[in-house]
């Protein structure tokens, strides 16, 4: 028994993971986040959209960070519609409660919504009949009979 603890040290020393890819690691994982960043081009990478807040506590309240959602009168403000909020990737906290409307987030909302494409859906799509889009057109191949030679 203690023999097998003795060979099983021995051997745990040579499995020593190396850490000789970190610096490949790190371009791959930076070439996937600007991969992502490209394909979801007019949506913030970090979807959902986020409002800017200060940190709570006397000693970091002059910090802004990433909050968790707009209030509904900054939406409100913005007229963008709580639907429309979610359609759009916006983040959304009911329980936030703002005695004021923060404009710096309004801003953000305007910009965010000039900046977005969106694909139109439901009544918005015009449909357009199918063989108008890419008409066939058959071909009639002008064959007349060949008499057999006999």
């Amino acid at each position: 028994m203690v023999l097998r603890r003795i060979l099983s040290q021995r051997t745990k020393k040579y499995k020593v993971r190396t850490w000789f890819d970190q610096p490949a690691r790190k371009v791959r994982r930076r070439n996937a986040r600007a991969a992502k960043a490209k394909a979801m081009f007019p949506h913030p990478v970090d979807l959902p959209l986020r409002p800017m807040v200060h940190c709570p506590t006397q000693r970091y309240n002059m910090k802004i960070r990433a909050g968790k959602g707009f209030t509904f009168s900054e939406l409100k403000e913005a007229k963008i519609s709580r639907q429309d909020a979610k359609r759009f990737g916006i983040a959304v906290d009911h329980r936030r409660r703002a005695a004021k409307v923060h404009h710096a987030n309004v801003k953000r909302l305007l910009a965010y919504r000039a900046r977005i494409v969106l694909n139109p859906t439901g009544a918005d799509v015009q449909q357009v009949p199918r063989g108008q889009l890419m008409p066939i057109r058959k071909s009639n191949p002008k064959c007349s009979a060949i008499p057999k030679a006999e």
